[in-house]
């Protein structure tokens, strides 16, 4: 694998309008970009704010993706302080295990799609910080 990966979600987060349409003209417009291997994928609630499952079938076979949990983390640490996997809070480790088997869904998916490994990794934030951390169990 010969390339750069991409972390074009800043980019698409200035759209408006969020729609699987913009994603997959987006996506487009990047494969004129030389010299590209991947794309760094957002993982807020899900992967796309318009729709997952068609974004995933707009995703370039050829491309390798890392995903990168940390938009959903800081997502789900404003709405739930003890969210995380290192939560002492038995209510915060669930919600981000729940989180984590979409996530796992989400990579068989993009492999089937791309009919072989494609996600070459994920970046995992474990959260939270402070007196919500250190869960023992």
């Amino acid at each position: 694998m010969s390339g750069w990966f991409l972390g074009a979600y800043a980019g698409y987060a200035s759209f408006a309008d969020k729609s699987p349409d913009n994603d997959a003209q987006y996506l487009r417009g990047l494969q004129d970009l030389p010299h590209l291997a991947g794309l760094e994928l957002p993982f807020y609630s899900d992967l796309s704010e318009a729709n997952s499952d068609k974004f995933i079938r707009t995703l370039p076979r050829h491309w390798d993706y890392v995903l990168t949990l940390l938009p959903g983390t800081m997502q789900s640490l404003r709405a739930q302080v003890e969210y995380g996997l290192a939560s002492v809070s038995s209510e915060g480790r669930k919600a981000a295990m729940s989180r984590m088997t979409l996530v796992h869904r989400r990579i068989h998916e993009i492999n089937d799609r791309c009919g072989r490994q494609a996600v070459r990794g994920i970046e995992l934030h474990s959260a939270p910080t402070g007196p919500y951390a250190g869960a023992q169990e």
